[in-house]
């Protein structure tokens, strides 16, 4: 009787496994970030008209920003540059930074932060920036979203040229002389095979 007992008992929990190896759910996929949305401005905005700003990056807030140089650039003469950012969703907030390099001064490198941004409305800004030399410069703006407890950035870059770079980078540097003070002119390297 008792190894009977033992044989059921073990029967039962063959059972129980067999019935539960085909009622497995299967895994959920994984989840697919959904993509950020996209900013629309309609044709008769004047933002419309403006450059687009590259990001530096593929992901980050939901945000197009478009700019536009009010003057052309010159050495040693303050410039204003506008900037237009729409948001692509709703945020609690947003703020921008915006940074020179080195010959690019920038004025007004923070914005103010702005409070319940609206998705595909624009929130115009502008600063000025004056470069000491001619060259090519890039201004970067970065933007950070708040949206409950997530913080999303995205950093942009605005190209400015000023002058002709090509004559900024041409160097200066005194060729060498020789001992009688003439300049030593370089020539150019020639191969030779010596005779076996």
């Amino acid at each position: 009787m008792q190894i009977n007992k033992n044989r059921l008992l073990a029967a039962l929990a063959g059972a129980l496994l067999l019935s539960g190896c085909g009622s497995e759910e299967a895994a959920p996929p994984p989840a697919v970030k959904a993509p950020a949305p996209k900013a629309i401005l309609s044709a008769d905005d004047p933002a419309a008209k403006m450059a687009k700003a590259v990001s530096t990056a593929k992901t980050g807030a939901a945000v197009e920003l478009r700019y536009e140089i009010n003057a052309k650039p010159a050495v040693g003469v303050p410039f204003d540059i506008d900037l237009a950012l729409v948001s692509g969703s709703d945020a609690e907030t947003m703020t921008v930074v915006i940074a020179g390099m080195p010959g690019l001064t920038v004025a007004d490198e923070v914005m103010a932060p702005l409070a319940d941004v609206v998705a595909g409305q624009v929130y115009p800004h502008k600063f000025t920036a004056l470069a000491d030399q001619p060259g090519v410069y890039y201004i970067s703006v970065t933007v950070t979203t708040l949206r409950g407890s997530s913080t999303q950035a995205r950093t942009f870059s605005i190209p400015v040229l000023l002058g002709d770079p090509s004559t900024a980078r041409k160097p200066t540097v005194e060729p060498t002389k020789d001992a009688k003070g003439q300049p030593i002119q370089s020539m150019p390297a020639v191969e030779r095979s010596r005779p076996k």
